[in-house]
Formats: C-alpha cells, sequence, structure tokens
C-alpha cells in the first residue's frame, strides 16, 4: 500500500462523503502541504462534544503533514446566518462575537496543533467587500443552487411531457393531475402556448392546513382563506385549510429556465424545442417550505 493510499484511508476513516475522491488523491500526490479549512459559527461561547468530531479529522490531516486553517464565521455571526438552517441564526453583538472566538481559539488547542494551525476570521475579505461585492457574489448564486439546499426547501414533485404549441385561442389548460399524481393539497394547471414567443402559464394552488393545537392570525395579500375570504380581510382559524396560489404567465425562449416565485411554494420550468417530431418539452419542479 502506497503512502497516498495510508492517508486517504485515514482520512476516509469515519467519514460519510468524500465529494472528489480522486481529486483529493491527486492533491496529495503533489508531495506538499495542503491548506485544509474547516469553518465554525461563533454563536455559543463553547466548543461542544460534537465539534470535536471534525477537529479530530482536522487534527489527522495534521499528522499527515498539511495545515488546517481553523475559520470562524464572525461576519456571519454578526448578521445572523441560515447555513444549514431552516431558520436564521439569532444574530449576535460584536463584543458576543469576539468574546466567544477567543474561547474558539483557547479550547480548539487541546486537539490541534498550534504550529500547523491557522486561525482565520471571515471578516477579513467579508468587511471589504461591501454591498457593491456583495450583489456580485449573489448573482453568481443560481435557484439550482438554492434548491440544492433540502433544509430550506424539498421537492414537491417533477415531470415532463411533450406537445405541439399552438395559438393561445387553439391552446387548452393541461390539467396537474393528468401529468403526474400530485402530492395531497396541490392541485392546478399549465398552459402552453405560441404567440410571439413561448408562453407559459402556471395556476396552480396549495392546500396548508394550520395545526390544530392553536390558531393562527392571517393577513396576507397572496392567501385565500379557506372559506372563500381573499387576503384584503384577516381573521382567526384553527386547523381550517390555507390556500395558497400562484397566477402567472411567463415568456420563454427554447432552453430558458424560469422560476416562479411564491413566499410557500414555487416552480422551475425548463421548455427545450425538439426538432424531431417539433414539440416542445417541459421539465418542471415544485418546492415548498418543509413540513408542507
Amino acid at each position: 500500500m502506497t503512502d497516498i493510499q495510508e492517508a486517504l484511508g485515514l482520512i476516509a476513516r469515519g467519514t460519510d462523503e468524500i465529494t472528489k475522491p480522486e481529486e483529493l488523491e491527486e492533491r496529495l500526490g503533489l508531495k506538499r502541504p495542503l491548506r485544509v479549512k474547516v469553518g465554525f459559527d461563533p454563536t455559543a461561547p463553547d466548543l461542544h462534544l460534537g465539534h470535536t468530531v471534525i477537529i479530530n479529522k482536522m487534527r489527522q490531516f495534521q499528522d499527515l503533514g498539511h495545515t488546517v486553517i481553523f475559520l470562524i464565521g464572525d461576519f456571519t455571526g454578526l448578521i445572523g446566518d441560515p447555513t444549514g438552517k431552516n431558520v436564521t441564526r439569532k444574530p449576535l453583538t460584536p463584543e458576543q462575537v469576539q468574546e466567544n472566538a477567543e474561547t474558539y481559539a483557547k479550547q480548539v488547542f487541546k486537539i490541534l496543533d498550534p504550529d500547523r494551525t491557522e486561525i482565520r476570521f471571515n471578516s477579513e475579505w467579508l468587511n471589504a467587500m461591501g454591498s457593491a461585492g456583495m450583489v456580485r457574489l449573489a448573482a453568481r448564486y443560481t435557484v439550482a443552487r438554492m434548491l440544492e439546499r433540502l433544509d430550506v426547501y424539498r421537492p414537491l414533485m417533477h415531470f415532463a411531457w411533450t406537445q405541439v404549441t399552438r395559438p393561445e385561442e387553439e391552446t387548452q389548460p393541461i390539467e396537474l393531475q393528468a401529468l403526474a399524481p400530485p402530492p395531497s393539497g396541490l392541485e392546478g394547471s399549465f398552459t402552453l402556448y405560441l404567440s410571439r414567443y413561448l408562453h407559459l402559464v402556471v395556476d396552480l394552488s396549495l392546500e396548508y392546513r394550520a395545526d390544530a393545537g392553536g390558531s393562527i392570525v392571517i393577513y396576507d395579500p397572496v392567501t385565500e382563506f379557506g372559506d372563500g375570504r381573499n387576503g384584503a380581510n384577516y381573521g382567526e382559524m384553527g386547523p381550517a385549510p390555507v390556500h395558497y396560489r400562484i397566477t402567472e404567465d411567463r415568456i420563454f425562449k427554447s432552453g430558458d429556465l424560469r422560476y416562479f416565485d411564491h413566499p410557500k411554494f414555487g416552480v422551475l420550468a425548463k421548455i427545450t424545442r425538439l426538432e424531431e417530431p417539433e414539440v416542445d418539452r417541459q421539465e418542471f419542479e415544485l418546492i415548498g417550505e418543509p413540513g408542507q
């Protein structure tokens, strides 16, 4: 067994997945120390037992001769970071962040080798970005990438179909139930027609039932009450259903990916022109908040 194989075996021990094992093997073969990053949010004053799992893994990298970058998320701690959660962490004061960060720095060296550890803060570069830099960074983060974070959204269904596109007056809506069995509470239709451009009309309704253990006060212009009252009114309701609805007509070009947005659920749609025969194919993924 080669040194690289032994190193891979040690690194893989106790892990769930190595996303790019071939690339890791290639880098281990460079015969130079790697810089391995591990990030922690200073949301509590102490590291706990669960942290020691990943910290011990970082120590294994150090035992192999590599350098660990212990990255403290002080910038995101100040604004509240939703990473890995379905709710945003409570923002901390600068004093709290600094105090927690100093505690982390002392505790981590009970496991890590100080000579092979660099302690860094993400404010070092995020503070310097400014608002314009943040907007440019956000522009690189696609809807598809966000949907990968299933702690924020979960797929409700995925389906596709083919059809010949015709003018609006010659096109009938396609019911959701005719395309694929929808989850409970979701119903509606899609209409694809051809004008100067391709148009897709999404008309969907999602029924949400509140917890029967308490009442909910709703005042929302995009919400319809279960008894037919619209969001211009408000009132209390217990287990009665609330219906959220998307009704939107969007222009498409072949190959375009569009997102139909709503606070509670959405539709990701792509239309592709097929040459033989000349029909259009639609691919959709519906997403909703966790628990819906």
